[in-house]
């Protein structure tokens, strides 16, 4: 929670009604779903919005900052801030800042993935690569080509679709953050191996939420520029609030806890909620895993298994 007001402050940085901005993101269903997981990516959100804070900002310290924090948080984080820096360069005022983003992210992915890993962890190459069907960088990049990619985007847009709808397609008025950061971060979902990827349950939208956040704040930023012409800044911000709320209210409402009116049955995760979905009762209380949680209905209370007493619903992850 204390992380959140980073955002908090982003808002305010951007708009002249951030608590309204800042309820809107807060009712997204990938940020609520990230934050319900109480899984340790979740750090991402409050370490990315430090250093984009900072960018924003131009504040190096808070930027230096927050890049370590986001950098010590785990290893795939160093490519969606190296994308980050890379969008910088865009930027005139910012293009020293992003290149050193993007350089000293891209040092750490490969120190990392190349010595550190495999070292400490026995793994042969990241974890991150492997959620791409791959066994090294080089596989990765000579396997990726335009037919996969084409491929993955008919068949898995709706993901994507989704998740740019509940932030009110605003990121996509920022063209550089949206082409450099999000796209690719959205075409690593649909090309992985790992079936999670391909939806927004459990805590997989960490990848693209701090960036989807930025771009939506930075977006509904260039779109006041245009109707402050006609309305006072207030009204204007208040408008764009107001727009980004519904968005995301409706893509919560579509499917309760998944920012997508139809998802593709591919991943494991639809299943096992679809499931509870209709054997649950609500208003039921169910102690389960923590990267369970983000399965379970809305409409039942969720604790820890270290909680456990007299549970009404139970809900074991057995290994098989």
């Amino acid at each position: 929670a204390a992380g959140l007001l980073v955002w908090y402050r982003m808002a305010r940085s951007f708009s002249a009604v951030p608590l309204l901005v800042f309820s809107a993101i807060l009712f997204m269903p990938s940020a609520y779903r990230l934050g319900v997981s109480f899984h340790f990516a979740l750090l991402a959100l409050p370490f990315a919005g430090i250093m984009m804070l900072g960018v924003k900002n131009k504040d190096n310290r808070m930027t230096a900052g927050g890049l370590l924090l986001l950098l010590l948080l785990k290893e795939d984080q160093a490519v969606f801030a190296a994308l980050f820096g890379i969008s910088l360069l865009f930027d005139r005022e910012r293009r020293k800042t992003g290149a050193a983003i993007a350089v000293v992210s891209a040092i750490v992915f490969i120190f990392v993935s190349r010595f550190f890993l495999p070292q400490e962890s026995g793994e042969q190459h990241s974890r991150f690569l492997s959620y791409w069907g791959a066994g090294s960088l080089e596989e990765l990049i000579l396997n990726t080509g335009p037919a996969r990619v084409l491929d993955a985007w008919q068949k898995g847009w709706e993901m994507p679709a989704a998740v740019l709808l509940s932030a009110g397609l605003f990121p996509l008025l920022r063209p550089a953050l949206a082409l450099i950061v999000l796209f690719p971060i959205f075409t690593m979902h649909l090309l992985s191996t790992h079936p999670f990827f391909h939806g927004a349950d459990a805590y997989y939208m960490y990848t693209y939420l701090p960036y989807l956040l930025y771009g939506t704040f930075d977006g509904i930023s260039a779109a006041r520029s245009l109707t402050e012409r006609f309305f006072t800044p207030a009204r204007s911000a208040a408008f764009f609030a107001c727009i980004l709320f519904a968005f995301a209210a409706y893509q919560a409402r579509a499917r309760k806890d998944v920012p997508a009116p139809s998802m593709p049955d591919r991943a494991p995760g639809i299943v096992l909620r679809e499931f509870l979905q209709h054997n649950l009762e609500p208003g039921k209380t169910v102690h389960t895993h923590a990267f369970l949680s983000a399965q379970v209905p809305l409409s039942n209370r969720v604790y820890s298994l270290a909680h456990a007493r007299r549970p009404e619903y139970l809900l074991l992850d057995t290994g098989r």
